[in-house]
């Protein structure tokens, strides 16, 4: 009842709309099947972050005081639903607030990682780095 009086945060709706756009495309079986990316927890959240990255940088060029809010927002909405994941692939309810703490620092980790390394040339040596760290070499297959 009380949440009813609750005032929504800002861009709460537009956040969910993108995330759930953002988790359409990391679900995409393309980068899993032909690009070699690891179908894992942590391929897919490596996915998530790059997708979110992209998203975030999108808006901050356009208007940085307004992508600050919605970059928080959809940050929010990310770690909301990762609760229920966790949930999900049986971490237990004292285990889910450290896995989800170490979960924001690598995320901000890599989005400041992808943001210092898209002004500059490398990028592609970031993406690489997050997306293949756990496989000795990217394998790409003919599909």
């Amino acid at each position: 009842m009380f949440g009813l009086l609750k005032k929504k945060a800002p861009y709460a709706d537009e956040s969910f709309a993108v995330y759930e756009q953002i988790m359409a495309q990391v679900a995409e079986p393309s980068f899993y099947e032909s690009m070699g990316i690891p179908d894992s927890f942590d391929g897919r959240f490596d996915m998530l972050n790059v997708h979110a990255f992209m998203v975030m940088e999108a808006l901050r060029e356009k208007d940085e005081a307004r992508a600050a809010q919605f970059n928080q927002a959809l940050f929010d909405q990310i770690f909301s639903h990762m609760h229920v994941t966790l949930r999900e692939i049986g971490v237990g309810d004292v285990g889910i607030p450290k896995h989800q703490q170490k979960m924001m620092k690598a995320f901000n980790g890599r989005i400041l990682n992808y943001a210092q390394s898209f002004k500059g040339d490398d990028f592609e040596e970031a993406l690489m780095r997050n997306l293949y760290g756990t496989v000795d070499a990217p394998v790409k297959k003919d599909v």
